[in-house]
């Protein structure tokens, strides 16, 4: 009887969860590498960087070449600049990949400009939802787009300006939401259930 009770709350823990997975799965895009540029007062040279972009993938919309997805946060890292800085940027920003040109960018969400653009063989089956290491892409352009130029990427803690192209390597991991892990732990708690009984 109390086995049927478990199984029986389980079963509705589930059906209440899955009304809630509608909201896509969050997606983190992470980028290291160095650059060569301005942040606020501070003058950048070969600096190393982690850019973290996390986006949701019920946001991924298509364009006529391929796919974006507008970010929840984008943030840089730069572990050498003033002993360790954290710049959140607060510019509208956007991650796409052109699958006919086998190409992926970060840039300003005003599409007035984009950061970098990165190719790789891999982008052109990409989908922006799944998990995607690459390293070293065959292909890199960044737009000279200094500190005070027409627009600039604004961060909390002052403008961005990338002055020369930089060496980068790409990862890129989905992360489940947490409706998601719930319920893979309610069904693994049902087949231990199962299995006691």
């Amino acid at each position: 009887m109390l086995y049927r009770k478990l199984l029986l709350g389980l079963s509705v823990a589930a059906a209440v969860g899955m009304n809630h997975v509608a909201v896509g799965a969050p997606i983190t895009y992470q980028f290291t590498g160095s650059l060569t540029g301005e942040l606020g007062t501070d003058t950048l040279t070969d600096e190393p960087f982690t850019l973290t972009v996390q986006a949701d993938t019920d946001n991924i919309t298509a364009f006529s070449d391929g796919l974006e997805v507008v970010p929840d946060s984008s943030t840089f890292e730069f572990a050498n600049l003033n002993g360790g800085t954290t710049a959140v940027v607060t510019s509208p920003t956007l991650i796409f990949v052109n699958t006919t040109f086998g190409t992926f960018g970060f840039g300003n969400g005003n599409g007035q400009f984009d950061l970098f653009i990165l190719g790789d063989p891999a982008f052109a089956a990409y989908d922006l939802s799944t998990p995607l290491s690459v390293s070293n892409p065959t292909f890199a352009d960044i737009l000279d787009n200094g500190v005070n130029a027409n627009s600039p990427l604004l961060t909390d803690v002052g403008e961005l300006g990338v002055a020369a192209d930089f060496d980068t390597t790409l990862s890129f991991n989905a992360v489940p939401e947490p409706t998601s892990l719930a319920l893979l732990g309610l069904g693994g708690l049902a087949l231990f259930a199962r299995r006691q009984r």
